[in-house]
């Protein structure tokens, strides 16, 4: 049995015995050195208001759906800050702790935490998606920084220059290919810029109203047309960008871990007070009126 799962139980008084020594003689059974099954500690409930047998036992059927409701919208909570706080135990059991105020909208509060959490995990994806632009090969990575104006034919009104991310391995079927690939291309245009391990990054110009064609064509033909377009600001405005997500993600961050640490001890809370009046309502109905019974709360002992 899972060490954490804990059982709400109550005991009948049976012919109103004093609550304190039969809570004890439960306790003795179950939690003592000679028999040290399980912790065992008192549920208080006060004295709720009792209506019709017919009430209790609707109240009861709703309560067993509602239950289940909480519980889920518990779990959900706690899912979340597991995802904000990845791997970090420590810090997860001191953002579970319930200390708060009682709430009953619990709908409402699974729908705000679901709505501050996609909203961080959209800014995440953002940022992370920026990230990986900056890494990887020439085929994948962005551009900006990398080449400059003199690499391009610009303010022209029929060509235009494109840049092509070519596979070392083939490098040399781009030579002998690329003035053939569509119509157009301008002769011996083709420039090396650059290279990593995997690519050399090519420019080659061309006719504009074929440049959809040559891109085709290279896709064929193995080779990686890659989509930019000169701007003296591009590597500023990236840098800028990555900084503005990355801003953005940690805010997000912050505001989610925190409205996801409220909500969780507000949740908890308003189950708690759910199985106190599932308990005291399941208790009239299997003991009888007066209500008199002890509560308790068993964790029960996880042998090997």
């Amino acid at each position: 049995m899972d060490s954490r799962s804990y059982w709400l139980i109550a005991i009948p008084t049976e012919g109103g015995r004093d609550k304190n020594i039969v809570y004890q003689e439960i306790k003795s059974k179950i939690s003592s050195t000679s028999n040290n099954y399980a912790d065992v500690a008192l549920f208080s409930i006060p004295s709720l208001k009792i209506g019709t047998l017919d009430a209790l036992v609707i109240q009861s059927e709703e309560l067993a759906k509602l239950d289940g409701t909480f519980e889920g919208v518990v779990n959900k909570i706690a899912d979340v800050l597991k995802t904000v706080l990845p791997g970090q135990e420590d810090k997860l059991r001191d953002q579970q702790k319930v200390d708060g105020k009682h709430i009953d909208e619990m709908a409402s509060l699974d729908e705000d935490v679901r709505t501050k959490y996609a909203a961080w995990n959209q800014a995440k994806g953002t940022y992370t998606s920026l990230q990986r632009k900056q890494t990887g090969n020439l085929s994948q990575r962005s551009l900006a920084g990398m080449v400059k104006e003199d690499d391009f034919v610009t303010n022209s009104e029929y060509l235009e220059t494109m840049l092509v991310a070519v596979p070392k391995t083939i490098q040399k079927d781009w030579w002998k290919k690329y003035e053939m690939l569509s119509k157009m291309v301008v002769p011996r245009s083709s420039k090396k810029l650059t290279e990593d391990e995997d690519y050399i990054l090519v420019s080659v110009t061309l006719f504009k109203r074929f440049a959809a064609e040559f891109a085709n064509k290279c896709r064929e033909a193995k080779f990686q047309p890659r989509e930019f377009t000169w701007d003296a600001m591009s590597g500023e405005d990236e840098h800028k960008e990555i900084e503005m997500a990355g801003s953005l993600e940690r805010k997000l961050w912050g505001e989610t871990l925190r409205l996801a640490k409220m909500s969780f001890s507000d949740a908890f809370q308003a189950w708690i007070h759910l199985k106190a009046i599932r308990v005291f309502v399941e208790s009239v109905l299997r003991y009888g009126l007066p209500p008199d019974f002890v509560s308790t709360v068993v964790r029960v002992r996880e042998y090997q």
